[in-house]
């Protein structure tokens, strides 16, 4: 079993979801161990527009902004609604977009639609009862048929004919006709990815056999029960058995409790939508259009593949993630987390397709990437690595030792520079137009900002060149600042 369970595990990793790859195993990769934990997670979200804008749009929600005081930034959503809920949300919403953009048999959608109510009702029969930690709750129960779900969209068809025919036979249940064709329980493998990508604490705990004190594991129970049994119909025998074992746990009224398992169901399909799978939505219990009755071996795209979105230059937002700004050095004294926000600044509010902070280590004449964010970013952080001090017609050079000021590197001037040493830049950056501009605090060097549009191949402007400018002086003026309160 060990060995088929670790096989297939293998396959799910290699396996070529939309962003896999890259956004998942960033994510999973990213623990709260040191001071750059949140600029990590903060870069590794940025790196994926989509995924960017849905953390702000649950960032300004009533649920996790009670106050209403707009988030503009992510670095900022990350302070505010805590690392391991920002990752956590990061991770599901990457997994159902992965989901929903690659071509999967008709029952992960069936899946997803039971995930999302079994999550809303998790939540709402915590909060009902006054549990904390109620999105931890409302996730663990969202990705507790994990496994499942990635086993239809994995499986080729041959397998998935042999574990539907033993599924369909009488004498064995689910669970067992699973271990009969795949050698494993799918539960086990939920738990095997739930491991491997460093997920949600409380799903492990739920999942596990080990036994734990932990009260919040009832409410996921309860709500994959009720999830597992609505579509049969509330005042059906299963669904009846349960709403009365939770009435019991909650110390109410079966009425009481039915009413707020109604609410529950309602919930549902506004929270699917909020997470982007609106078209799971005809497939939830209590929907007009809900079917009991899905086909798994049915092929459907979910919904279409979202194409990369570039970003466009915003002087609304430039000036409103500059007051993110303020707030944030009123409050903090954490540097990554200022340079973190500026290079959001540059990337959405100017509209480069890719920002860099590269700091600069005297002692070996060297500048290496620190921060990225945009598209493509991580390989330009992977080796945005460059010799400075002693060499000439350089312009990283120029801009961090000598004159230290910005410079927007172009065709007119690249004649100013040793054809050698540009040839070795753009071999790296894969363009010879770019942004760059130091910072420098009381005539010392510390780093260097980058930017530019090499993803896009859309051609760099003057105002973009300005708007860059203004953002790295803030840098400077923000460091100085820091460096004053210290």
């Amino acid at each position: 079993m060990v060995n088929k369970l670790k096989h297939w595990v293998q396959k799910v990793s290699e396996y070529d979801f939309p962003i896999f790859q890259s956004t998942i195993n960033a994510l999973s990769n990213i623990s709260v161990e040191d001071d750059t934990s949140a600029s990590e997670l903060t870069s590794v979200i940025l790196r994926d527009p989509s995924l960017s804008a849905k953390i702000l749009k649950f960032a300004n929600s009533s649920y996790y902004n009670p106050s209403q005081a707009k988030t503009y930034t992510v670095s900022r959503a990350v302070v505010l609604m805590g690392f391991d809920v920002v990752r956590d949300i990061g991770l599901s919403l990457a997994i159902i977009e992965s989901f929903l953009g690659a071509k999967s048999r008709t029952i992960v959608s069936a899946l997803m639609a039971k995930s999302f109510h079994a999550a809303t009702q998790a939540r709402n029969l915590a909060r009902e009862n006054g549990e904390k930690g109620l999105e931890e709750i409302f996730l663990a129960a969202l990705l507790h048929n994990l496994g499942e779900m990635v086993f239809w969209c994995v499986a080729d068809d041959e397998l998935v004919d042999k574990l539907l025919t033993a599924m369909e036979d009488e004498e064995y249940d689910e669970e067992e006709a699973q271990e009969s064709i795949l050698g494993f329980k799918l539960a086990d493998l939920t738990h095997a990815l739930v491991s491997k990508w460093n997920m949600n604490k409380i799903l492990a705990d739920t999942l596990s056999d080990t036994p734990s004190d932990d009260s919040r594991k009832k409410y996921i129970h309860f709500g994959v029960k009720l999830a597992e049994t609505l579509p049969d119909g509330i005042e059906s025998e299963k669904a009846k058995k349960v709403c009365k074992q939770l009435a019991g746990q909650l110390g109410r009224p079966l009425g009481e409790t039915k009413k707020i398992v109604r609410e529950g169901l309602k919930q549902a399909t506004e929270v699917a939508s909020s997470y982007g799978a609106s078209s799971v939505v005809p497939l939830m219990p209590g929907n007009d259009e809900f079917t009991k009755t899905v086909s798994p071996e049915k092929d459907t795209i979910l919904e279409p593949v979202e194409t990369v979105t570039y970003p466009e230059p915003d002087p609304l937002l430039q000036l409103q993630i500059l007051r993110d700004l303020s707030v944030i050095l009123k409050s903090s004294q954490d540097l990554n987390l200022i340079i973190e926000t500026l290079l959001e600044g540059i990337h959405r509010g100017i509209g480069l397709d890719r920002a860099l902070f590269a700091l600069f280590t005297p002692i070996k004449s060297q500048i290496r990437g620190k921060f990225t964010v945009g598209i493509n970013a991580d390989t330009l952080l992977n080796h945005f690595s460059f010799n400075v001090g002693d060499v000439t017609n350089n312009p990283f050079n120029e801009v961090l030792l000598e004159n230290q000021t910005s410079l927007w590197m172009r065709s007119n001037i690249l004649d100013d520079y040793s054809r050698d040493v540009m040839k070795k830049i753009s071999d790296v950056l894969g363009t010879r137009t770019f942004f760059i501009a130091p910072l420098v605090v009381n005539s010392h060097p510390i780093g260097l900002f980058y930017a530019d549009r090499q993803p896009s191949k859309r051609p760099l402007d003057q105002e973009s060149f300005e708007g860059f400018e203004h953002f790295t002086h803030q840098a400077t003026l923000a460091v100085e600042s820091l460096s004053r309160k210290k």
